[in-house]
This record gives C-alpha cells, structure tokens and sequence, in this order.
C-alpha cells in the first residue's frame, strides 16, 4: 500500500502538471519511499543474521582484549555464569533503516558525482554494524566489571543506545564532509 501511494503521488504529478514537473519532483517524490516499512519477511532473517553477526564479533573484539566471555548463538556467557541476550535492537537493524534516508538526503544535497554518493549510501551498513558491535562489547565489559543489572538496565543503557546512533550519524557526517572535500579536488 505504502509504494502504491508513492506511485500514486508520481502519477498524479505526472498526470495534473506532466512530465517536466515529475522530473523536478523525483526526488522529493521518491523519498516518500522511505516511509514505507520494510516487509517483515525481509527485516525478520536480516534480524538473526545481524544478531548472530554482532554476537560473533563482539567475542572475537572481546577475546582479543582477554575477557573471557563465549556464545552460544546470540547469547553471550560472562565469567560469573550471568548471561547477556543480543536482543534485536542491538542488532543494527533499525539504525540502518533510520540512517539510509539520511544518509540519501546528504548525498543529494551535499554530493554530485553518483560514485561518492553511492559510497555514502553504502557507508550505512558499516557504521550501523561497527556502532551496535561497539554497544555490546561496552555492555559486556560493563556487566564483567559492574554486573549485568548494573549494565543492562535503566538510563546508562537506554543513553548508550542513542549515543551509539549519535556517533554513526556524526561518522556518516565526517565521511560526507569527506567525499565532499574530494569532490571539489578532484
């Protein structure tokens, strides 16, 4: 329903104003793509792939810095016995889903070549997946040194979230700064 609307709107600017107005329009008119929901069927695998992804990786960072932590599947087992959930939302899903539009938005506006853009579009999944792997082997280390009720609940852990979407923006920022400088040099 959501992609029949946006192609509604297409044709009716299409339709009341013609194809001139629809080429100035594309854009505007093509990002209302992204109010659409992905489709369940496509977000649920991407979801337990990610979790398992983020899982595998935080204990390989983890045993790397000698904290001895190990998994079973997207559950992670701490020296104490405690044991620490790779929930969805740390999965990296809604951060790529919230930065595509805004990382689209940048390259429209700030970019001209479609190479740099389609950089910038594919930097989404990178800084998505490095800012929640980052989440999990703070908390982990946290819940090593503080305990898991400690590290797991409450306003740290909710600040840690955000911050986490906070810093993929502002690298996604710096990386659009970046190819934009390029840009303009090359």
């Amino acid at each position: 329903q959501g992609v029949a609307l946006v192609v509604a709107v297409a044709g009716l600017v299409l339709y009341s104003r013609g194809g001139r107005w629809l080429r100035a329009l594309a854009f505007p008119v093509g990002f209302l793509i992204f109010m659409v929901p992905p489709p369940s069927s496509w977000i649920t695998p991407a979801i337990v792939r990610l979790q398992l992804w983020v899982s595998s990786a935080s204990i390989a960072l983890l045993e790397a810095f000698a904290v001895p932590v190990t998994r079973d599947g997207n559950v992670l087992y701490l020296p104490d016995g405690q044991s620490l959930f790779v929930a969805e939302a740390c999965s990296g899903v809604t951060s790529i889903i919230t930065l595509a539009p805004l990382a689209v938005l940048l390259a429209h506006f700030t970019l001209r070549r479609w190479g740099l853009r389609l950089i910038l579009y594919a930097s989404v999944i990178p800084l998505a997946m490095a800012g929640n792997l980052a989440r999990v082997v703070a908390t982990v280390v946290a819940a090593v040194e503080i305990g898991t009720e400690r590290a797991t609940t409450g306003p740290p852990h909710e600040a840690a979230g955000l911050l986490t979407y906070v810093v993929a923006c502002g690298l996604m920022l710096a990386l659009g700064a970046l190819l934009r400088r390029l840009e303009r040099s090359g």
